[in-house]
């Protein structure tokens, strides 16, 4: 059983054009067990997991999502979450990327907390999506936004 069967977290991550507001894509992603770890911890107020989801990730590797994963498979930029809220029981997040930054074909996406900086591969990784994005044609501003229901799934014994 994973995180998912016990939570019922099923986030969904959409790529923007950050400029005209069109959506270019959509996907699931997965939460990771390090993600379910954060969670638990922030739940509580724990005195080791002081800081939530704070920066996204973008990457070209190509391996599809694995709940044991602690990292992007070839991360190659990242910056800080730039607006987030909560609406009911969904946590909203959303970060913007230049067109120079992200200029490359976008396969795979990450958001980090804890101790996550500006640094490539810091922090814990919460979620990852395998997507398919080429920016590198004609590359565009990007806001690369989340949704993370948390909803009551029954649980069995």
């Amino acid at each position: 059983m994973n995180i998912q069967d016990i939570v019922g977290i099923r986030g969904i991550v959409r790529i923007f054009d950050a400029n005209t507001g069109e959506l270019l894509l959509s996907t699931h992603n997965l939460m990771v067990e390090n993600g379910g770890v954060l969670l638990a911890n922030l739940l509580i107020n724990s005195s080791v997991y002081r800081t939530g989801l704070s920066f996204c990730a973008l990457g070209t590797g190509t391996t599809p999502p694995s709940t044991f994963q602690t990292l992007l498979v070839a991360e190659t930029v990242r910056a800080q979450i730039t607006q987030s809220g909560v609406t009911g029981h969904t946590t909203a997040v959303s970060t913007f990327f230049t067109a120079s930054d992200c200029d490359f074909h976008i396969y795979e996406a990450g958001l980090f907390g804890h101790t996550a900086t500006q640094t490539p591969n810091s922090g814990l990784l919460f979620a990852r999506a395998l997507l398919d994005y080429d920016n590198s044609v004609n590359p565009r501003n990007l806001m690369i936004g989340w949704e993370i229901p948390i909803e009551a799934a029954p649980v069995t014994p």
